[in-house]
C-alpha cells in the first residue's frame, strides 16, 4: 500500500511510475494551473497537504472545480503518475471547507 500525506492507494501497481491505479482519495486545495491568452484560468490542480500537485485531467471535473478555486476539497479519482506531472481524473469531489475570501 502506498500511503502519503494527502493520498492513499492500495492497488497492486501502487507507486509505479506511469501507471494508472485504482480510485484513490486526495485532500488538498484547488489551485489554478493553466491560463488562456487573456489570463483566464482554464485548468486546475490540487495542491495536496504533502505539497504534491495533481493536475486535473481534461474531462475529469475540471469545469466544476473552477467554481471552488482556493477551497479545501477531497477528490476521488484515478491518478496517472507521469515522469514530470501527476494527473488525476476526478470521479467525484467534496468541498471540505469554504475559504474565508469566498464566504464574505
Amino acid at each position: 500500500m502506498v500511503k502519503e500525506a494527502g493520498r492513499e492507494n492500495s492497488g497492486k501497481d501502487a507507486g509505479k511510475s506511469g501507471m494508472k491505479g485504482p480510485t484513490i482519495k486526495i485532500r488538498g486545495v484547488v489551485i489554478p494551473a493553466e491560463w488562456d491568452a487573456e489570463g483566464n484560468v482554464i485548468g486546475t490542480a490540487i495542491s495536496a497537504w504533502d505539497e504534491v500537485e495533481y493536475r486535473i485531467e481534461k474531462g475529469g471535473g475540471e469545469t466544476s472545480l473552477l467554481e471552488h478555486m482556493h477551497q479545501e476539497i477531497e477528490v476521488a479519482g484515478e491518478v496517472n503518475e507521469g515522469k514530470k506531472v501527476r494527473t488525476i481524473k476526478v470521479h467525484e469531489f467534496t468541498v471540505k471547507r469554504r475559504s474565508r475570501a469566498n464566504s464574505q
